[in-house]
């Protein structure tokens, strides 16, 4: 009985491992795909609200992966909604901190908020947090990943091996 007591904390511990992983690559793909929209929107300089939703649209299909899709559709009725701000209490988006919230909203208030030349600049400018941000994802979960997996395992046998 002891060991199968054993064995279920070193399963679960395992999957804490992995949910803590997950958060990881999702901050990792989430930032390669807002760098992927920004490269789209600027070749659609034209910001007119049906330029924009046509950009969407095209990048929602685009991306393979249902969750993320539905993290984006999200942003994007939020955007369309004109309530950007709710960005920030969005449970999908739990996975991002604070500051990288702030920089999503910025981003989407900046939207069709002036001419070409300002929403270009301001692409650019959010282009280059979002690098910046996502290369630090990428080290993070590259780094971390397998720390996470291995570290929440050996919890689990140490707990178990003080149970028995």
């Amino acid at each position: 009985m002891i060991y199968i007591i054993c064995v279920c904390m070193v399963v679960s511990s395992a999957f804490v491992g992995k949910y803590l992983c997950k958060k990881m690559i999702l901050r990792d793909a989430f930032f390669k795909d807002m760098l992927l929209l920004t490269e789209k929107l600027k070749g659609n300089i034209i910001f007119k609200q049906d330029v924009i939703k046509n950009v969407f649209n095209d990048f929602l299909s685009s991306i393979s992966d249902i969750n993320e899709k539905k993290r984006f559709s999200l942003i994007f009725d939020k955007y369309a909604s004109g309530n950007v701000n709710e960005i920030e209490n969005a449970k999908e988006l739990s996975f991002l901190s604070k500051e990288e919230k702030t920089l999503l909203i910025r981003f989407f208030l900046g939207l069709g908020a002036g001419n070409s030349e300002v929403e270009l600049g301001n692409i650019e400018g959010a282009s280059s947090e979002i690098k910046n941000f996502s290369s630090r994802a990428e080290d993070y979960r590259k780094k971390n990943e397998g720390l996470y997996y291995k570290l929440s395992i050996a919890v689990g046998l140490v707990l178990s091996i003080i149970i028995i």
